[in-house]
């Protein structure tokens, strides 16, 4: 794999770090840097030194797409994760978080675990994988290492190797320009959060309302009628 210039610097402090004897490292680059290529080179490495490595994930999606990455560059992988084939043979394994949590017995120790979207680790099954394996070194990924909740992730990491903004990545070319807009603001005083992020159940009564499904449909046509748009949303039923 040819990392960008910007992710290859991030990797040799990342490298520089860990031949300090730091073990938790948390990297930050914006959506879209490519987070999940510097890990790939990571646990690449790790593999070949016929080491164990875990790359966690919150998401049956990311498993997907994290998979289809490892594939692109030759990493043998298995999975951890309800629904996936295993590989006991494989060096590296990409796990569901509530899958390993439920079936770490007996399984090789990782010397390596990457945390995809690590702001989550306050949440009591993440740490607790984590507090398990306390002579790995732990790598996090995320684009936004603040948790709507509060809590730091302090506890968690001992330092921060900072990737360029997205500010940043637009004005090298590496992401595109772009415009985004809220047609209208719902009141959220009611919606718990959980985890870090708002609850979907509480979030999906709050945004399932004519005024906002309307004002979206309205807005949409006012500035781009026909065009290709897209559109956050909280679960599949706010989509349709």
């Amino acid at each position: 794999m040819i990392l960008r210039d910007y992710q290859g610097v991030m990797l040799d402090e990342a490298r520089a770090k860990i031949r300090a004897r730091i073990r938790r490292l948390l990297l930050r680059l914006a959506t879209g840097g490519g987070k999940t290529a510097i890990a790939a080179v990571i646990i690449g490495g790790v593999a070949a030194n016929g080491l164990n490595a875990w790359f966690i994930v919150g998401r049956r999606e990311l498993l997907t797409q994290t998979s289809r990455t490892f594939r692109e560059v030759g990493i043998e992988h298995g999975f951890i994760a309800a629904g996936f084939p295993r590989n006991p043979f494989a060096k590296v394994h990409l796990c569901g978080v509530d899958t390993l949590a439920n079936q770490m017995e007996g399984l090789p120790t990782p010397a390596v675990i990457v945390w995809d979207e690590c702001h989550h680790l306050a949440a009591a099954t993440y740490a607790a994988i984590m507090a398990r394996y306390p002579d790995a070194i732990h790598i996090g990924l995320t684009a936004t290492p603040q948790r709507l909740d509060g809590k730091g992730l302090r506890p968690y990491f001992d330092v921060i190797v900072d990737g360029p903004s997205t500010g940043e990545l637009i004005a090298d070319g590496w992401l595109s320009p772009f415009k985004y807009f809220a047609p209208g603001t719902p009141d959220l005083a009611g919606v718990s959060t959980s985890a870090g992020d708002f609850n979907r159940g509480d979030l999906s009564k709050i945004m399932d309302k004519p005024k906002i499904i309307g004002d979206a449909v309205a807005t949409y046509q006012r500035l781009a009628p026909g065009e290709r748009a897209i559109f956050f949303c909280v679960d599949r039923n706010h989509s349709r």
